[in-house]
């Protein structure tokens, strides 16, 4: 703390000290003495410019009590050894090629004191910002680098030469010492500020600026020896050297503003950080607005040669802008925009213009019209315009503000007015989706923003989905991986990024790197009806890019308190009806299992019975040497491996339902599954008459679980046995297309029909047509298929027309 302490107090000394010079150099100024003519510098001679006495235009001082004048530099050196009012011999030569030598009292250099007094407040300027950041922020480099240029500008813009006393001269040295030192090493200074903006300053780079700095003070030395001896003897060659160092000096100033400007941009281009990228904006728009001016029209021709463009004094007035803008950068940059303030500017400036430009437009109408008019009450006329300005040009211009403040730059608001429309408009809404769409809608009116979404917790309340959005398409896929964690910590405290909202503001700023990669700048969380169920309105930047204010965020947290407890209404309403279709679907369920338990054991009664029935014929019988008795026995086997059928289809529908079912796959004989399963299918195919087609193509192996294709196959053969009443023939083909091998059963049976074709590999699911209402089944059948194929990769195609029998196509992937 102590250390701080000494430190502020070391530059505050410092700036006492530098203030104190710069009022000594304004001093000076004041007693600056000048020719009593204008002249300017002419084909390397100095020429004047006006009329006085006998001196006309164009007539060539050639010198100044005995002295010769060969630049601006030197008479200037000399003339401020003089004092006002002193009377001086100018040696001329006219136009004529006639000598004659007069004598004149100078007189006062700032004939008025317009560049006197810009450069006392631009000094002031540059002085006041730099102790300010030394109060307020002191402890950061780009700071202390900051406050070096400031105070070393400060000091340039307040010595400008001045008069000086012959001899000794102590403050005339201090003066001008440092004003040459100041203007140089307050570009040193810039050119190292630009630098505190890189995250990691490179080795390279630190000796860079090491180099630069003492070159800078070797030079500065030269300077002010060289400075000293020009005004102790002003005939001397000194001053022709100090006339070529002062060059240089502008020179090396130019050049490293403009390298600073570069390396600003280089930054700026580097860097992510949108706090850091908005100071360098800052420090761009002093440049652009303060320095390029002073630099491009008055800097930039005193190095060249050339005339000055605009009066000094003029262009020194637009650097009180620098240190407006640069302390913005490293002081106050999050509290105003940069583009707000530009922007905001431009169009208040632009109104102006207007409200002036119709004021002449009127002039101008008048004129024409009523030429005597204005010739004899110009003034009256002038007088009445003006008013008519106040009175309806004002108002029409205070309006035109309201509206852009309105529409872009919103900050104010009726809140109860807001809040009432609002929560009266939830009222109307009968669903989530609308009411999302509705609350979207009017916040946009109250605060206009680019992106703006509302979220929840989905179904499951451990992640969140988006209800509605406006322009924040990116953010879909990402919310969804968002667990509902991230926002449940604090639901009553905003989340924020720092630099876009007001400072002051009770906000959570630790997510503020995640936020800036997706865009949003401020996220309002709140609970809905059950512990985890949570949600939020996320937002992004403001249409007018202006920070969000405590005010926006009260007044957001009241209409979305009203938004809850719509949520709340809608969900509950939601689940009342979810719970009603839920009874209806376990009551179907419960049908459906019903009507299931019904069938099988409806089939498992059917092979029961016949089992049954032939076990007691021959039990009657004394022996088997009947003929019967073998028959029987067939009978008996080929109804209880029926019944051991549509006991495995049973067993192997539950084990696909709960996801247990295993398979073991293998090199496999298509042909040699599709003849096992018609021989376990003889009894069946034989009691009913069927006619079995075969067309089987040989050597066709997949890798494939052998029982689970035989179970596939007896499934499809039992479907075509079970619903073929009238033509009894099943058709078998094996071959191969492309890379599949095909298996095709086809039937001449009742078929099925394309409303029933879709859902019929759904379990339990029968068709509706009147001839297989009585054909018994539970409807789960092709469901097992459907699963098998499915686990082997494959596929089944089905074709069908009703009455006409159906054609059903497996396909398996052929080994390579």
């Amino acid at each position: 703390m102590d250390r701080i302490k000494y430190g502020k107090y070391f530059y505050y000394v410092i700036s006492v000290l530098l203030l104190i010079t710069g009022l000594f150099g304004i001093k000076r100024l004041m007693t600056k003495a000048d020719l009593p003519f204008s002249y300017s510098f002419q084909d390397n001679k100095i020429v004047s410019t006006e009329y006085y006495d006998i001196i006309k235009p164009g007539d060539v001082i050639l010198n100044l009590d005995g002295i010769n004048i060969s630049s601006l530099f030197q008479l200037e050196t000399i003339l401020d050894e003089k004092f006002i009012e002193q009377e001086i011999d100018l040696e001329i030569i006219s136009s004529a090629d006639s000598k004659y030598v007069l004598q004149v009292h100078l007189t006062r250099y700032y004939r008025n004191l317009n560049f006197i007094l810009i450069s006392l407040i631009v000094g002031l300027a540059f002085w006041i910002t730099s102790v300010f950041l030394i109060i307020k922020k002191y402890g950061k480099k780009s700071v202390t680098a900051l406050f070096w240029v400031l105070i070393l500008f400060s000091v340039a813009t307040m010595t400008s030469p001045g008069r000086y006393f012959p001899g000794t001269d102590m403050i005339a040295f201090l003066v001008r010492a440092s004003h040459v030192t100041s203007y140089f090493l307050g570009a040193v200074t810039f050119l190292h500020f630009t630098f505190t903006f890189r995250q990691e300053r490179t080795k390279i780079a630190n000796y860079f600026i090491t180099s630069l700095y003492t070159f800078s003070i070797l030079f500065c030395i030269v300077l002010v020896i060289v400075q000293i001896y020009s005004i102790t003897d002003n005939t001397s060659a000194w001053v022709f050297v100090m006339e070529k160092l002062w060059i240089i000096t502008e020179a090396f100033l130019l050049i490293l503003i403009i390298a600073g400007a570069l390396n600003l941009y280089l930054n700026y281009r580097n860097i992510n950080d949108r706090p850091e990228r908005k100071k360098i904006e800052w420090i761009f728009w002093g440049l652009a607005a303060g320095a390029c001016p002073f630099l491009l029209l008055w800097l930039l021709p005193q190095v060249l040669g050339l005339q000055e463009v605009v009066r000094e004094e003029i262009l020194l007035a637009f650097l009180i802008l620098v240190p407006v803008f640069f302390a913005m950068a490293v002081v106050k940059y999050h509290v105003f925009e940069i583009d707000v303030f530009i922007k905001r500017s431009i169009l208040y400036s632009s109104l102006t213009f207007i409200t002036i430009l119709i004021y002449f437009i009127t002039i101008s109408i008048i004129t024409f019209f009523a030429n005597d008019l204005m010739k004899e009450y110009s003034n009256l006329v002038s007088v009445f315009l003006i008013i008519l300005i106040a009175f309806i040009f004002n108002p029409l211009q205070n309006k035109i503000r309201h509206f852009i403040d309105k529409v872009f730059y919103r900050e104010k608001y009726n809140f109860e007015k807001a809040v009432s429309n609002f929560s009266a408009g939830i009222k109307d809404k009968n669903t989530v989706s609308e009411l999302s769409r509705y609350v979207l809608n009017e916040i946009e009116k109250i605060i206009p923003v680019k992106k703006l979404a509302l979220i929840a917790a989905n179904e499951t309340g451990d992640r969140l989905r988006i209800l509605s959005q406006n322009n924040f398409n990116d953010l879909r896929e990402y919310i969804s991986a968002v667990r509902v964690n991230k926002l449940s910590y604090d639901r009553n405290k905003v989340i924020a990024v720092a630099e876009k909202v007001e400072p002051g503001t009770d906000a959570d700023i630790k997510m503020t790197e995640v936020l800036n990669k997706w865009e949003i700048n401020v996220v309002i969380p709140f609970k809905l009806e059950s512990k985890n169920n949570i949600g939020a309105v996320i937002f992004g930047d403001k249409l007018s890019g202006l920070r969000y204010t405590k005010h926006d965020i009260d007044i957001l947290k009241v209409l979305i308190s009203n938004v809850t407890l719509a949520l709340n209404k809608l969900r509950m309403q939601e689940k009342l009806v979810f719970e009603e279709m839920e009874i209806s679907r376990l009551e179907e369920l419960n049908n459906m299992m019903a009507y299931y338990v019904s069938s099988v054991s409806h089939d498992l009664k059917t092979p029961l019975t016949s089992i049954k029935m032939f076990t007691e014929i021959l039990k009657e019988q004394n022996s088997f040497v009947n003929g019967n008795s073998n028959e029987y026995l067939e009978i008996i086997e080929g109804e209880s491996d029926r019944l051991s059928r549509l006991i495995n289809n049973v067993l192997n529908f539950a084990k696909i339902e709960n996801g247990i079912k295993e398979y073991s796959f293998g090199k496999t004989d298509l042909k040699s599954c599709i003849e096992d399963a018609l021989k376990i299918m003889e009894y069946q195919f034989a009691i009913e008459n069927f006619k079995i087609e075969k067309s089987l193509q040989e050597n066709v192996i997949v890798t494939a679980d052998k029982d689970s294709v035989k179970e596939v196959l007896l499934n499809l053969f039992s479907n075509s046995v079970k619903y073929s009443s009238d033509k009894k023939i099943i058709r078998v083909s094996l071959k191969t297309e492309n890379e599949y091998a095909v298996v095709e059963i086809q039937d001449e049976g009742i078929g099925i029909s394309q409303s029933d074709i879709k859902n019929i590999f759904k379990p339990f699911t029968r068709s509706k047509s009147s001839n297989a209402l009585h054909t018994g089944g539970a409807g789960i059948g092709l469901s097992i298929v459907k699963n098998i194929m499915d686990a082997h990769k494959g596929r089944i195609e089905t074709e069908s027309v009703l009455g006409e029998g159906s054609t059903f196509k497996l396909y398996f992937k052929l080994d390579s």
